[in-house]
């Protein structure tokens, strides 16, 4: 990846291009690329010495939706806290707000930066009295037409204790 040129170099760049240099010999004399020595030269031409500061500040990405957008996707998530992006994107595009909203990564990804998002987790584990003995609960699962390697079909059915986890008894039938 290209490094800038620092401003020193800049210096010496335009120094020697004034003394009636050719850009081809200042390139050479300094190790650096054609078109880097060109393109110094040619802006500090137009612009002056403002043209030899590094303008770092045009660098990186650019923010693709105004803030008339943000304003309104945080006014639908003020009216309820309990929406998240994928809805209040949805209600806002049939509202017809905006032509082309953010994506809900986008907006999850704004509301992280703020520090206002909701990591969504597990559920809280309810007082379940019910599975807290053996062979107090059973739960019977069944499965119908399950294929079998000679291609016959056969149904299963299963008991399993809620609280060990523990399987009790399997039965499978034929159809």
């Amino acid at each position: 990846m290209a490094r800038a040129i620092p401003p020193s170099l800049r210096q010496e760049i335009v120094r020697q291009c004034k003394q009636g240099k050719t850009v081809q010999f200042v390139s050479e004399q300094l190790g650096l690329g054609y078109a880097g020595v060109a393109k110094i030269w040619r802006q500090y031409r137009q612009h002056g010495q403002t043209a030899l500061e590094l303008q770092y500040h045009r660098c990186g990405r650019k923010p693709i939706y105004g803030p008339s957008i943000r304003q309104a996707i945080e006014q639908a998530r003020s009216s309820n806290e309990d929406l998240g992006a994928p809805i209040i994107r949805s209600r806002l595009l049939a509202q017809g707000k905006f032509d082309k909203g953010p994506h809900e990564r986008t907006i999850q990804r704004w509301w992280k930066a703020q520090g206002t998002n909701k990591v969504r987790g597990t559920r809280p584990k309810g007082n379940n009295a019910y599975t807290d003995q053996i062979h107090h609960t059973w739960q019977v699962d069944g499965k119908e037409n399950v294929k079998l390697a000679d291609d016959s079909k056969v149904c299963y059915l299963s008991c399993t204790d809620e609280a060990s986890c523990g399987f009790l008894q399997g039965h499978v039938f034929p159809l």
